[in-house]
This record gives C-alpha cells, structure tokens and sequence, in this order.
C-alpha cells in the first residue's frame, strides 16, 4: 500500500471533479457560475493548473460547499469492530448490489431476484417470512382479479416513502379504478 501523500493538486482536481458531478454540473455551468475561464476549470479538473485562493474560493462557493472540502484530502472514516461486537446494518442498505440486482432502486414486482434480504437471513431470518408470502400471493391475486383496472391514482415519484421508521414503505398510496 502506498503511504506518499498525494499532491495537492491532485487533492484538488479530484474534489473539484467530485462536487462538480456530486451537484450535475457541466465544466461550462460550474465556469459560468464561478466566474472563471472554462479553460481554467479544465486544467484544474485535469491537475495541470494553479489555481489562486480567490479561484477555489469562487468555485467553492459556486458548488456550495465550503472551501476545505476542495483543498482538504479525503479520510475514509475508520471504525474498529472488536471481536464480539456487532454491526446493526439498516434494511434500506439491503438488496443494493448492482452485481446481485439489476437496477436495484427501481420497483420491479416481477423481477426474478433470489437470494435478497427483505426477510434477512441465517439465525435473524423473519420466522414469520412464509406466511407473509402466502398472504401477499393471496391478496394480490384476489385484489387484481376482483379489480383487474386497480392503478395508481399518482406519479410512482409523488407517493411518500418512510425513509424514517423502522420498517421500510409508503405513508399512502392513492389507487383508482
């Protein structure tokens, strides 16, 4: 592993690369916005320019982040698990591996995933996993049989998802038929 620090240039190219594509910015915009030549922008981003303080302070305020976070290295935060201790992961970071699940920030009922989280697994396995399969195989089945028209009464991007609880899912979901 090498242990050189990394020129400070290169610090900077890649922030300003990073918060540049963190905010959807094109190198055009961001010169634009910043008040600098998109020629400048260009070498900086590249690590072949020398940029001034006024400079990276106009494009820190331009991408709206403060100036360290453009001349400062990122540390990848540590932390140590001793033997014994646990990691409590959270639901909403399971079933996000794009080389297990295609797509995977999109809502695909019929997709033929195996091998997910939703119930967890090994000895925290929810006991109750395949009643609640069978209900939902039940409900569904029955409710779009009775109602073959049932659909959303909205935009899939205007339901409002409890990103705050416990248990992951909507606050509503209007349908009309």
């Amino acid at each position: 592993m090498d242990t050189r620090p990394t020129p400070p240039i290169d610090v900077i190219a890649a922030a300003i690369r990073r918060e540049r594509e963190r905010v959807g910015l094109s190198l055009s915009e961001l010169a634009k916005r910043a008040g600098v030549a998109k020629s400048t922008l260009s070498q900086l981003e590249s690590g072949t320019g020398n940029p001034s303080v006024e400079t990276l302070w106009a494009l820190g305020v331009a991408l709206d982040v403060p100036f360290s976070r453009l001349v400062d290295p990122r540390v990848t935060p540590m932390v140590v698990i001793r033997a014994g201790e646990g990691v409590v992961m959270p639901i909403e970071a399971a079933n996000r591996d794009v080389t297990a699940f295609p797509d995977p920030d999109r809502l695909d009922i019929l997709r033929p995933a195996r091998h997910h989280m939703a119930f967890l697994f090994g000895p925290h396995q929810c006991l109750g996993q395949n009643l609640a399969r069978v209900e939902l195989q039940v409900v569904y089945g029955t409710l779009y049989r009775r109602i073959p028209t049932l659909r959303l009464a909205t935009d899939l991007d205007r339901i409002p998802f409890k990103n705050d609880a416990l248990t992951y899912g909507v606050y509503e979901m209007p349908v009309t038929w």
